[in-house]
């Protein structure tokens, strides 16, 4: 039968809606209180789902365990938390997570767990749209890595040297990330190898912040390279590498779209009760939302948010574009979610929103913290802030 992995303790109140959600829809629940628990039940079956109460011990051991390994890439996982805070869910996407509820949002998970329930996402079909290069003798980032990339129907080529790496660039590839210490001289070597070969395919090199500093200033002449926080969350390179494989001047959006993580309240307008949802990108036009619960296309949705640089939240009408469900089925260049066209909003708020993201493009001091180039970073900004420590800095 069908179960549902739950990790760690939840209020009994909690406990009891999660396990009556889980019932409704015909799955079984199966409480696991330590790591190495866990791990065991997974080695014989793989759950719907597992969901995880992000704030207890062993939590981070959990994730990484989960997003460690390539058989686990199509097992969503949920995380439970007790406050709807940016940095909860910056962290939480950073190790590699599905979405984030709170834990009086946990009526919530029933609309997640419907479709999962009834079709595995491992079972769906995989439309191909190309190969991308992934360079790196990191197995944890690298199985992060090619979760994404096959999530959204990109074929991972997976190399684990500089000289595979050089070779493969120069090959019928969309593009390569790699991470920066790629044995055995590094990525700017190999990087440098494919250029001498007349490959223009664009790199995306990963690197902890002090060391991506030097590389940035040494790439600084090559449009088609850019040099990201090797822990910012895996989307967030795909955006990356998707805005330098455009074109120059082929941009034809009405407004410059950009990478900013917040946390935002959304509902169908006249629903009784908010869903919880994080942008992944936003523009003075519109957004993408994060969830594994997005509203159907066409629906009028209402927004509660805080806009880039601002110090209130603002309340804000759309509709909503498009939408993408959760699973490798679903070619797309986003995470799960919906894309939505702001309307209108409370008073003044459209205009603080517009407001806040033009400042957000125009703010040029950020090309150096965070080593992108000043044609793709016009279209990108910070990854979520980071929850857990970083290994190195």
């Amino acid at each position: 039968m069908p179960y549902l992995a739950l990790y760690g303790p939840l209020a009994e109140g909690e406990t009891k809606t999660l396990l009556a959600a889980a019932s409704a829809l015909g799955l079984q629940t199966r409480v696991f209180e330590n790591p190495a628990s866990l791990a065991a039940d997974l080695e014989e079956a793989l759950p719907v789902a597992v969901v995880l109460a992000v704030d207890c011990d062993g939590a981070f051991e959990v994730m990484t365990q989960l997003r460690g390994k390539a058989r686990y890439a199509a097992m969503p996982l949920f995380g439970v938390t007790p406050d709807r805070t940016d940095l909860a869910f910056g962290a939480f996407y950073d190790l590699g997570g599905d979405d984030l509820i709170t834990a009086r949002s946990l009526p919530a998970l029933t609309s997640r767990l419907q479709p999962l329930a009834r079709v595995s996402p491992a079972t769906q079909p995989v439309r191909s749209s190309g190969s991308a290069v992934v360079a790196t003798s990191d197995l944890r980032w690298r199985n992060l890595v090619v979760r994404t990339l096959s999530n959204v129907g990109i074929e991972p080529h997976i190399v684990g040297n500089g000289p595979d790496a050089a070779k493969a660039a120069c090959g019928a590839t969309l593009f390569v990330l790699a991470s920066d210490d790629l044995p055995p001289d590094g990525a700017v070597t190999a990087l440098t190898r494919a250029r001498t070969q007349s490959s223009n395919t664009p790199w995306v090199i990963a690197a902890p912040t002090k060391r991506g500093i030097a590389l940035r200033e040494s790439l600084r002449g090559d449009p088609r390279v850019s040099v990201v926080d090797k822990f910012m969350p895996p989307d967030n390179l795909l955006f990356t590498a998707n805005e330098l494989r455009r074109p120059p001047f082929t941009d034809q959006r009405a407004a410059p779209r950009v990478l900013f993580g917040t946390s935002v309240l959304f509902r169908i307008a006249g629903a009784g009760e908010d869903d919880v949802g994080f942008t992944y990108n936003v523009s003075s036009g519109g957004a993408f939302v994060r969830t594994l619960a997005p509203p159907e296309a066409g629906q009028e949705v209402w927004l509660e948010l805080w806009p880039p640089g601002t110090d209130r939240a603002v309340r804000l009408v759309g509709r909503v574009s498009w939408r993408r469900a959760f699973g490798p089925h679903d070619a797309a260049t986003v995470p799960p979610g919906f894309g939505v066209h702001l309307t209108g909003g409370l008073s003044d708020d459209l205009g603080v929103w517009e407001a806040g993201c033009r400042a957000l493009v125009a703010d040029r001091s950020a090309i150096s913290t965070h080593s992108m180039h000043k044609d793709v970073w016009e279209r990108l900004s910070t990854a979520p802030p980071v929850w857990f420590p970083k290994p190195e800095l």
